[in-house]
């Protein structure tokens, strides 16, 4: 019987900035730079999961093993073994690769993912590492892999993937769960920079219709009672329209949860958004929405539309957060009017950022046309652990300014954006506020729907304002921020009750053992955790051994209130 071993480039990793782990989205970028109130998550390796589970042989997938656990694997012969490949990672990877030819000369490689890319520079080291592996997928992997393994290309696709968790405070045994659902592939705007949009060929490609994305998130949200939110993996969305209404159609009229649990996340762009209204949108089942900002001097597609500015302000209003991207180091940025372009972002007032450097990635047209004006420097020398969007630039030459330069404006802008807005979690709350109180009149049920909704994250997140209050920066607009927040909850629910005591009083004590254990630089980095799941091994498809499921989350969530919650009534 045919064996998959499908993994990911080994552990440990080195960290990156102020010892932050570089494959944790919010600690290293969405709330980077936040003190205490920068959450970690850990997100699954879904295009992993994603091929595992539609093919038919028994796979086993590796998130974040050891060297010595993928050696373990290697040496129980498998048949085949797929390495998703990140460009940071491109060392470790050659060193997996060498490895098996070593102790499983009989294993067939198959490289994949948007590292690929790294293989078509045309050096000494890439040429070598080209010719180890037996199959090199450009491009979205289940079609070639349903091939290869003689499965129907065009058969139905499973979308069960492990869930995000997301923690605050360091309080790993109580995370909050979220669940990826795939819409799509790439993106038809094709911006010069976007590695993503190369790697899929410049087109948007849709692998599900809205109701499979209805059944999907109904699904997951029946299987956890403790979700909280649906990713909708897309490069943008909401660009097609009719698609976005008949989803929302779906989620809404759901008679069980409708727009009370119904809702998600997903990319888009101002060129999308401007087709609809704000409350549209929110009445579509849309909690946030993440929006390349990029630069106020670029002229791409993707920014036409509405004003920018109108369209931050009026989707927070009506309850949708924001994640804000934006890029230091466009030729149109110089030492003049690159304040005004940081100073413009931050008055946006994302939920959460994403700051990076303008990164040339190969294959790119941003790539190609650095290396037609000959500004792709030390090509025989190019550190790969630096090919990220937020390390030093150092293997091109910027036209206005340093390496260091850049990276410097990349840390200016996180903090001014932070101290000028406060932490992402104080404005999660705020937003939710607007929500409420936007719909909380609504006749529909539909509306009162998004009213509860937002009224069950308010009263969730108003036990941390005492938290923000001692911990958020010191200034005048975050404490008037605070007494806003604090003034709108009160005129809407009332004063708060016992329970919000008892919340709060949990808060404060997890902060105040996260500040002790130090932020930043004094911190140490902690290791991404390693998991193994398997995939149709029973012979029926079915999988085993996937981790988080709702028991596990439940006996967490028991075990921090019989320890936690007693701890900090007596000891407060």
């Amino acid at each position: 019987m045919v064996k998959l071993l499908m993994t990911t480039a080994y552990s440990p990793f080195l960290p990156i900035g102020e010892n932050h782990n570089p494959n944790d989205l919010m600690e290293s970028r969405l709330c980077k730079g936040q003190d205490i109130f920068t959450l970690r998550s850990r997100y699954p390796q879904v295009a992993l999961h994603y091929i595992s589970q539609n093919i038919s042989v028994p796979t086993l997938v590796l998130e974040y093993p050891t060297l010595d656990e993928f050696k373990a694997e290697l040496e129980k012969g498998y048949d085949f073994l797929g390495i998703t490949v990140t460009t940071i990672y491109f060392e470790k990877i050659l060193h997996m690769l060498n490895l098996t030819k070593e102790i499983a000369p009989k294993t067939k490689i198959i490289l994949g993912g948007f590292g690929v890319t790294c293989l078509t520079v045309p050096i000494d080291e890439v040429k070598k590492m080209s010719q180890i592996p037996d199959y090199i997928v450009h491009g979205e992997g289940l079609a070639f892999m349903r091939e290869l393994f003689g499965d129907p290309v065009d058969a139905p696709i499973k979308q069960e993937f492990p869930l995000v968790e997301v923690t605050a405070f360091g309080q790993k045994n109580m995370p909050q769960t979220s669940a990826i659902v795939v819409a799509g592939f790439g993106c038809d705007q094709a911006c010069e920079f976007c590695s993503s949009s190369y790697f899929y060929g410049g087109k948007a490609t849709r692998i599900a219709t809205p109701k499979d994305l209805y059944k999907h998130i109904r699904r997951n949200v029946e299987k956890d009672r403790h979700l909280v939110l649906n990713y909708i993996s897309d490069e943008d969305f909401l660009a097609d329209k009719d698609a976005a209404v008949e989803l929302g159609k779906y989620l809404r009229e759901d008679e069980k949860y409708g727009l009370k649990r119904l809702n998600y996340s997903t990319f888009s762009s101002i060129k999308s958004l401007s087709q609809y209204e704000p409350k549209e949108l929110a009445e579509l089942g849309v909690a946030t929405i993440w929006i390349g900002v990029e630069s106020l001097f670029t002229e791409l597609e993707k920014r036409k539309g509405k004003d920018i500015r109108e369209v931050f302000s009026s989707l927070q209003e009506y309850g949708i957060s924001i994640t804000g991207s934006f890029i230091i180091g466009w030729d149109e940025q110089n030492p003049d009017n690159i304040q005004e372009d940081i100073d413009f972002f931050a008055s946006l007032k994302p939920t959460f950022t994403q700051i990076s450097t303008l990164m040339p990635i190969p294959g790119t047209a941003l790539w190609t046309r650095l290396l037609k004006e000959d500004k792709i420097l030390q090509m025989d020398n190019i550190k790969w652990n630096n090919m990220n969007l937020y390390g030093p630039p150092t293997f091109y030459k910027h036209k206005n300014f340093e390496s260091q330069e850049i990276m410097d404006r990349v840390e200016d802008t996180y903090k001014l954006v932070y101290e000028e807005t406060g932490p992402s979690l104080m404005k999660v709350l705020n937003i939710h506020l607007n929500g409420y109180k936007n719909f909380k009149n609504e006749t529909t049920k539909y509306g009162q729907d998004r009213a509860y909704y937002h009224k069950e994250y308010c009263n969730k997140l108003f036990p941390l304002t005492p938290v923000f209050r001692e911990y958020a920066p010191q200034n005048e607009k975050i404490k008037a921020k605070i007494d806003e927040i604090e003034a709108t909850y009160t005129e809407e629910f009332g004063e708060p009750g016992f329970g919000f005591e008892v919340a709060s009083m949990m808060f404060q004590k997890a902060a105040r053992l996260e500040k002790e254990k130090g932020v930043g630089k004094e911190r140490k980095m902690e290791q991404s955790e390693g998991r193994r799941y398997e995939y149709n091994f029973d012979g029926n498809g079915k999988k085993i051994n996937v981790n988080l499921n709702v028991k596990d989350n439940f006996k967490k969530f028991c075990r921090y209130g019989k320890f936690k919650v007693f701890d900090m009534l007596v000891k407060k």
